[in-house]
């Protein structure tokens, strides 16, 4: 079916590990790109507008001009058990990855030192005229992770990419569809917190992001390009919200300026498929307690992560699924 109007609902992102940062995956011959589930979608070029004033003897304005391009926005992605891996592999690097007789352990240590980059093309396939974006040289530049009692589970990514073109067909003709379709998403309420290995009391919601910071090298080129994404100083942030009550384990560190572990999992019904994401050393802060109403306090603690010296790391994420490789 062909529309004269571009819906939602028709986008199709594909995407594809480049070789080199901003080098097209060539997808000419089928099969190259991954057709990943998306719930929202931004990414996109953008040249911002400007005008500096010049005199010349009146009031009417001179030309504008376009700045430089700039490529950047978010995706929301269905926290689930396979094509996650993905967009973990583009935020934290390839995985060391364990074949368990059909099942596999992926685990993804956030701080590489080297990023992977990505080739994405959001199409619009069911217009009259179909449109494509091709995204070439995108990287990730920070993650977050949602919880809650309802709904599905979801995670926010902010991307950076060199450039943008458009087309009228899709890089890839018959992308691998293996992720699509297949309810295999996480639920919210699925997703559960721990401090020091033990259930935190009262627990009402609880947040985590992690942020490369990239920065982009601004060189001076005729196209207007940047020259590239370089790998900034990693940030694991996050909050817990929590109900005011007797329960001492989310004050305690805070008080004691000591840091402790924090795991958030993810997982299924059957408890054989889950994402788990390990923080060794958080640290809490100690904050004020808020009553403004009868109703029941609540307080945030906002906490950072910070490098674990005896495990490596200040944050790893274990997927297990039935993927062998991303």
């Amino acid at each position: 079916m062909s529309e004269i109007r571009a819906r939602g609902l028709g986008l199709k992102v594909l995407a594809a590990f480049e070789s080199a940062f901003g080098t097209k995956v060539d997808g000419s011959g089928g099969g190259v790109y991954t057709q990943l589930p998306v719930g929202a979608y931004s990414l996109g070029k953008s040249k911002a507008l400007n005008r500096e004033p010049v005199l010349h003897g009146g009031r009417d304005m001179n030309d504008p001009y376009y700045e430089a391009q700039e490529v950047s926005g978010q995706v929301r992605v269905p926290i689930d058990q396979d094509a996650i891996g993905f967009w973990l592999k583009l935020m934290a690097g390839a995985p060391d990855t364990t074949d368990n007789v059909g099942d596999y352990t992926h685990v993804f240590t956030f701080g590489a030192e080297a990023l992977p980059s990505m080739s994405i093309d959001a199409g619009h396939a069911r217009l009259a005229t179909a449109k494509h974006f091709l995204h070439t040289g995108v990287k990730a530049n920070a993650m977050s992770f949602e919880s809650g009692r309802g709904g599905q589970a979801w995670a926010t990514l902010d991307l950076v990419a060199q450039d943008e073109a458009e087309a009228s067909s899709a890089e890839d003709a018959t992308p691998a569809t293996d992720h699509i379709l297949v309810p295999k998403a996480f639920l919210k309420r699925r997703g559960v917190m721990t401090l020091g290995g033990s259930a935190i009391g009262s627990l009402m919601g609880w947040s985590m992001s992690v942020a490369n910071n990239l920065e982009a090298i601004e060189a001076i080129r005729a196209d207007g390009l940047i020259e590239g994404l370089d790998e900034g100083e990693v940030a694991v942030t996050g909050d817990i919200t929590v109900r005011f009550s007797t329960a001492t384990d989310v004050q305690t560190p805070g008080k004691n300026e000591t840091p402790v572990a924090l795991q958030m999992k993810y997982d299924n019904a059957a408890a054989d498929r889950s994402l788990i994401i390990d923080v060794p050393r958080a640290f809490l802060p100690q904050v004020k307690r808020e009553v403004d109403g009868p109703d029941g306090v609540e307080v945030t603690y906002s906490w950072a992560a910070a490098l674990d010296s005896a495990d490596g790391y200040a944050a790893q994420a274990t997927l297990l699924n039935t993927v062998a490789s991303y």
